[in-house]
């Protein structure tokens, strides 16, 4: 039973992801219904998508569904657990919480490209008139921190100026647009951005064509049909102009060879006049260090993230420990652990779930609600995630230890809840029980909570750096016990 409770809470957790992915390989078909995903993907769509996966552990109906046992005050029912049931049923909840955590981390990870980059975003500017002058205030002020950055001397922001957004042609034609019309949305920067914003932003059509051309390829190699009939087949369909809606490109008439006339051998070669890097620092399979920044695929959110990051370090004028980014890998789902900023007049910020951290880049949380459980002394807090969360509120600059505290949590069952705690049963009810975190530490020092935990699967080099990081008496030769307790 408990591996079939474990195939429902991983469905159940991945039913929100699923039909996300479902509506978008069936609505991008045109430009049209491309535009509208796009807009409605920056502005509430994704965000509603990730609230309804992290949902799942809050809804007593999915948690019965999944075979947890929710009690229901309103019955006469007498529920009788034993230790060992209520212990099974934590660590379903620790499951799922954890996966729902993890799944939210990584869509927003992949999905930076059109949160963080304006290249993106500025389809905004021509749809929503009541948005597009808050967007363009951003946009300014990122420009005015990419500027910042750029102007450092030192050396010590080089790998921050390489990978900026703003490096890119499309952003920086975006900037320079812009600048040039006083920041405001002229009708001649309209019409670029609407003639910018009408491209193919799906892979469903390349599909369409992979598929169409493998059916036609199985019929060539069993009919023996001519191999020119096979590729020619996404032209008499009119795959691109009739099925999907997209203006055909015509094709250059003078390129088309005959029986008696030889074609040029400039005819394949690319332009060269509107490349946005040198062709010639393009390195292919040589391991040599290119000219420009190239990070691999899990790295490209990277670059649109920063602008959040030296956002933070602007404000906080401590520009010079972004450095000091590597100890961002605290900031994992794995650790189980909440954050929260530590702000003037010992003040604290919202409590967030960590989610997942870029290395050397930007970590996100999702913030978390904090309450705690009626008629019990000494208080029990638990943390619930919020709702109605946009994208800004889940980065984390997490680089600068002094302004930030940890406290550990376990994710716990409604029956966990229903037994330690029968004095709140009256109050809660049979909708209040849900899968809760409670924290299993007092908040404190991020370098302290890791400690305590034995800093989770760490290795012992990367302890070892946090200990020479921190000044505390590590080396190699120290196992990784006393290491730890260094």
């Amino acid at each position: 039973p408990q591996t079939q409770y474990r195939q429902r809470a991983i469905n159940s957790v991945m039913r929100p992801q699923l039909k996300w992915h479902k509506q978008q390989a069936h609505q991008l078909r045109s430009h049209a219904e491309n535009h509208a995903w796009m807009v409605g993907q920056i502005s509430t769509d994704l965000m509603s998508c990730l609230q309804d996966t992290i949902d799942t552990i809050g809804h007593p109906h999915v948690l019965r569904s999944v075979g947890f046992t929710v009690p229901d005050v309103s019955s006469s029912r007498v529920y009788r657990l034993n230790d060992g049931e209520v212990a099974a049923e934590d660590a379903l909840a620790n499951t799922m919480g954890q996966l729902a955590c993890s799944m939210v981390g990584k869509r927003l990870l992949r999905c930076q490209y059109f949160l963080s980059g304006w290249s993106c975003r500025s389809i905004l500017w021509i749809t929503d008139p009541d948005k597009d002058k808050h967007s363009i205030t951003n946009f300014k002020a990122d420009l005015e921190v990419h500027k910042w950055v750029m102007a450092d001397t030192s050396g010590e922001l080089q790998e921050y100026q390489m990978r900026s957004q703003f490096q890119l042609l499309p952003v920086e034609q975006l900037a320079l647009a812009m600048e040039e019309a006083g920041y405001e949305m002229t009708d001649k920067v309209a019409g670029c951005l609407a003639k910018k914003h009408q491209r193919i932003i799906s892979s469903q059509i390349s599909e369409d064509a992979f598929q169409r051309q493998k059916r036609r390829k199985q019929q060539h190699l069993n009919r023996r049909l001519n191999l020119l009939e096979n590729y020619n087949i996404l032209q008499v369909r009119r795959l691109v102009s009739e099925v999907h809606k997209y203006t055909a490109v015509v094709p250059d008439t003078d390129a088309q060879a005959r029986r008696d006339h030889r074609v040029s051998p400039k005819v394949f070669e690319p332009s060269l006049r509107q490349c946005s890097v040198d062709i010639k620092g393009i390195s292919s399979t040589k391991k040599q260090k290119t000219p420009y920044y190239s990070p691999p695929a899990d790295r490209s959110p990277v670059r649109f993230s920063d602008c959040h990051l030296m956002r933070y370090a602007m404000k906080r004028g401590n520009k010079d420990m972004l450095h000091n980014l590597w100890l961002n890998m605290l900031v994992n789902v794995n650790h189980r652990v909440l954050i929260r900023e530590k702000l003037a007049g010992g003040k604290f910020g919202p409590p967030m779930f960590c989610l997942c951290a870029l290395a050397g880049g930007l970590s996100f949380g999702w913030p978390a609600v904090e309450g705690t459980v009626p008629k019990i002394r000494p208080a029990a807090h638990f943390y619930v995630p919020k709702a109605g969360v946009t994208h800004e509120e889940c980065h984390i600059p997490f680089y600068d230890l002094r302004h930030w505290q940890m406290a550990s949590y376990e994710w716990r069952s409604p029956a966990y809840q229903w037994q330690i705690f029968p004095a709140a049963r009256e109050h809660w009810g049979g909708s209040g029980l849900r899968i809760r975190a409670y924290t299993s530490s007092t908040w404190d020092e991020p370098l302290k909570v890791a400690a305590l935990k034995g800093f989770w699967r760490l290795s012992n080099y990367i302890v070892k750096s946090i200990g020479d990081f921190t000044g505390a008496d590590c080396n190699d030769e120290n196992t990784l016990f006393q290491n730890v307790l260094s």
